[in-house]
């Protein structure tokens, strides 16, 4: 296995169910929050060479999270108002 593949899995591993904690807080739905977990933490892993040296990857990753659950919870809203909208006329 890849010595940054290797890397990737046990900080995925360690930090993971806390992070699915943190999102189902928000979505209260486990498979939405597994997959926003998952693509916040791909994110970080992309850019971490790009970020400043002194960027914590937790906090990084924990604010990914907050950000795309808000967008998930937005875009829902959004489409339910369609759908009521839709409805109505």
């Amino acid at each position: 296995m890849n010595p940054d593949t290797e890397i990737f899995n046990r900080l995925y591993v360690r930090y993971r169910s806390n992070f699915i904690a943190i999102a189902r807080s928000y979505v209260e739905d486990t498979a939405v929050a597994e997959d926003i977990v998952t693509d916040s933490f791909v994110s970080w892993w992309l850019r971490r060479n790009t970020l400043p040296e002194n960027t914590d990857p937790r906090r990084y990753v924990v604010g990914t999270i907050k950000k795309q659950c808000l967008e998930h919870l937005r875009s829902r809203q959004i489409q339910t108002c369609l759908l009521y909208t839709s409805d109505a006329a």
